[in-house]
């Protein structure tokens, strides 16, 4: 009844319509920030290709994949390198390009009693500098299939028994950002102006419990994410003057259930579903968001 309970609080949160939310997928803080792996996996390497359908402001509908692949050196450390391919359609036509790639390692220590923590270090490097247009008509950030910002990644994670909790902070180091889309110049006037836009770092909390069937074939694991965007980002405006966007620092708290099906001891079918409670009053970086699903297989050889 316990494990009914969880499920259902999370098909409730999930079905809440209409709201907007930072979309984890593209800054990556959030799937980065997750180092404890399955001790159970005997397997030094793993590669997981998958797809993410999400769904945006003003009907911006996006169709993204990635490939990651990971491999551990030991039973304490461990790399994975991801790339992705980000695709937008909406009111402005369809555009899709490379977005990022992603480079991280892994430190866990193990405890006794079911504990564990561990550490990261990742980096995020662009493909492109989030300047991507149709018909040499600058898109806005909704558009672009990346932050163009090279970032530094660290977290922290501490489990005990089914319960993980995780903080990370993504901190853009390099702002590679080109983007030149004037909201003044556009036949639409929904999307602000982000011209040589500059981000703010990201901090991320994270709390979630795992359910594992009898047969250990399914796990669902519940989570609670907090994101905190921590200041307001910048353009530069039609006078050449940079300016703060006002009210883009802000909290945003996303509710999701990732599914896990075990096929066998190599391949594994994983879903996972997003959708947020609170948002920022202003996202200018394009990674507003109502619903996130997403597909992948891995196979760990």
């Amino acid at each position: 009844m316990k494990n009914l309970t969880l499920l259902t609080l999370q098909i409730f949160l999930l079905a809440i319509p209409k709201v907007y939310s930072q979309g984890c997928s593209d800054a990556g803080v959030c799937t980065l920030a997750s180092p404890l792996k399955d001790s159970t996996i005997t397997n030094k390497s793993n590669l997981e290709i998958g797809y993410i359908f999400g769904k945006g402001y003003e009907d911006v509908v996006y169709n993204n994949g990635f490939a990651n692949y990971g491999h551990s050196f030991s039973k304490r450390w461990t790399m994975n390198a991801k790339v992705t391919y980000n695709q937008a359609n909406g009111s402005f036509g369809t555009r899709g390009c490379l977005g990022d790639a992603f480079i991280a390692a892994n430190y866990t220590n193990k405890f006794k009693k079911g504990a564990a923590l561990s550490a990261l270090l990742g980096v995020k490097i662009p493909f492109n500098s989030a300047n991507l247009k149709i018909n040499d008509v600058p898109l806005p950030m909704d558009y672009q299939s990346s932050l163009g910002t090279f970032d530094a990644v660290v977290g922290i994670e501490y489990q005990y028994k089914k319960w993980n909790i995780d903080a990370a902070l993504q901190l853009p180091v390099l702002q590679s950002n080109r983007n030149s889309y004037f909201d003044e110049y556009s036949a639409s006037d929904i999307f602000p102006t982000t011209n040589l836009f500059r981000r703010k770092p990201d901090a991320l909390l994270r709390g979630s419990y795992t359910i594992n069937t009898n047969n250990s074939r399914w796990t669902f694991r519940p989570s609670i994410l907090v994101i905190y965007h921590l200041g307001n980002d910048s353009y530069v405006n039609i006078f050449g003057k940079r300016g703060e966007i006002e009210d883009s620092e802000g909290l945003t708290l996303n509710a999701s259930m990732a599914t896990h099906y075990k096929i066998n001891s190599q391949h594994t079918v994983l879903v996972n579903l997003s959708a947020p409670l609170i948002v920022r009053d202003i996202r200018p970086d394009g990674l507003t968001r109502s619903f996130i699903a997403s597909l992948s297989h891995q196979y760990k050889f």
